[in-house]
């Protein structure tokens, strides 16, 4: 498979098919780029939205790579093959060091590299805002909480959905606020517990996931 997919949150409901906030410019720059014939490679930390990017941008006969790292030499082959065949590709990386994303060396000037920058305080906000509003009861917070979690966000939209949808599930179990950065704290947590149990669903019989 040249393509890979991440295993959802465990604090996802269903997907939000609403424009992603702050991304406009930077989606319709990448779309132009791939209906050019060119392949893309975001590139941006943890958090900062890559994968959400990508959701929007898939379309029938795009190959993605979602994370364009350890690629192995066969997996390179592969690509190389496509590319030569003039398959368009869009992948995601955290960063462009080889040591982190592979053999990759005869392909990577292959792609176009696009920066995910982080997001604006005001965007961050939105995001918060309209992650809190998904759930069956509204989530009371106050100005000062989205304060806190606007600047525990430090601009990476995944933190912000993160954080925000560990505190609504909180909420709806519990009817108990927790502050901005127990709720990273819990939704990381969470995430580590979700790839394990995922991990060892793909397991064959007798095989350890680690």
């Amino acid at each position: 498979m040249l393509g890979q997919s991440m295993p959802c949150s465990p604090h996802t409901t269903a997907p939000d098919t609403r424009p992603l906030i702050g991304r406009a410019s930077l989606i319709g720059d990448v779309d132009a780029l791939l209906r050019d014939g060119q392949s893309v490679l975001l590139i941006g930390p943890e958090g900062s939205g890559k994968s959400a990017i990508i959701d929007v941008l898939r379309r029938p006969g795009l190959v993605v790579v979602d994370p364009f790292a350890a690629i192995t030499s066969p997996r390179a082959c592969a690509l190389r093959r496509a590319l030569n065949r003039g398959a368009v590709v869009l992948a995601a990386a955290r960063s462009t060091e080889r040591r982190d994303m592979g053999h990759v060396g005869r392909i990577f000037w292959r792609f176009r590299m696009v920066r995910v920058r982080a997001l604006s305080g005001r965007d961050i906000a939105r995001i918060l805002q309209r992650t809190l509003a998904r759930g069956e009861t509204a989530v009371p917070v106050g100005r000062k909480w989205i304060a806190e979690a606007v600047d525990v966000s430090a601009g990476l939209p995944g933190r912000a959905v993160a954080l925000a949808a560990a505190s609504a599930a909180r909420w709806q179990e519990r009817r108990a606020m927790v502050s901005p950065r127990f709720a990273l704290v819990i939704a990381r947590q969470d995430e580590i517990v979700h790839s394990l149990q995922v991990a060892t669903r793909g397991a064959r019989p007798g095989e350890s996931s680690s």
